[in-house]
């Protein structure tokens, strides 16, 4: 009997395996949000605005396996291909709506998907006020397809000197979201981004690696830089 161990094992994992594609089929294949870009717990990459439960498409992604034959559009979801398959559907409305809650390519509407939702109402979760279809929180469309807004909790580049909802210590950014007087906003990775000492670099860039860092103590003359070790990991960060 023991040459009969292997094949049982076989037929059992294979078992496990063809169970496993179904549960997230019937399931929609996916649990938690999160956004286009992004590596879920998992290891798998983000997948139409939620984290994939299992790695189901190696199993089934070239073939069908005689379903209902439905193209995206038709009102039917079709319930015949693994969630990686490039025909795969998460949804279908049957219309041609572009800017609800399916979009036209039979998939959920997600923040980072580049079409604005227009189903939503402003202020009501999962409104998009914006979709530039990136993951960049420094631009004019920031975090959960919000446009950039002082305060909002992300420094917009190139707008922004600092955000008040994003420093650690609000005493060095203005409501503004301009610098405090005297205040250098910089990483202190090089001579030329200096910051004013460890904890303005520690505030303004959430930065927590133990390391040398580059400041201009002197606001007064702010390009004599000196390097300096700074303490990120110990009693909040910021010591010199």
């Amino acid at each position: 009997m023991d040459f009969l161990r292997p094949l049982i094992t076989l037929a059992l994992t294979l078992s496990c395996a063809v169970s496993e594609v179904g549960f997230t089929i019937k399931s929609g294949g996916y649990s938690s949000p999160c956004r286009v870009g992004e590596t879920c717990p998992g290891g798998l990459p983000c997948r139409y605005g939620f984290c994939p439960l299992i790695d189901a498409g190696s199993l089934r992604d070239a073939g069908d396996a005689g379903g209902n034959g439905a193209v995206c559009g038709d009102g039917v979801v079709r319930d015949d291909l693994a969630p990686r398959h490039p025909d795969y559907e998460a949804c279908d409305d049957g219309d041609d709506n572009d800017e609800n809650a399916c979009t036209n390519a039979c998939r959920p509407a997600i923040c980072g998907d580049g079409i604005v939702r227009q189903d939503i109402a402003v202020g009501a979760l999962h409104h998009e006020a914006c979709d530039d279809g990136n993951v960049d929180y420094t631009d004019a469309c920031a975090g959960g397809c919000q446009l950039a807004r002082c305060g909002d909790g992300y420094l917009h580049d190139g707008v922004e000197e600092c955000d008040i909802g994003a420093v650690e210590d609000s005493r060095f950014c203005q409501p503004d979201c301009s610098l405090a007087g005297g205040v250098l906003g910089g990483d202190g990775a090089t001579a030329a981004t200096p910051g004013s000492n460890c904890h303005s670099i520690a505030s303004l860039h959430r930065l927590d690696g133990d390391s040398l860092y580059w400041i201009a103590p002197d606001p007064a003359t702010p390009d004599d830089v000196i390097k300096v070790f700074c303490a990120m990991t110990t009693g909040g960060g910021g010591w010199t």
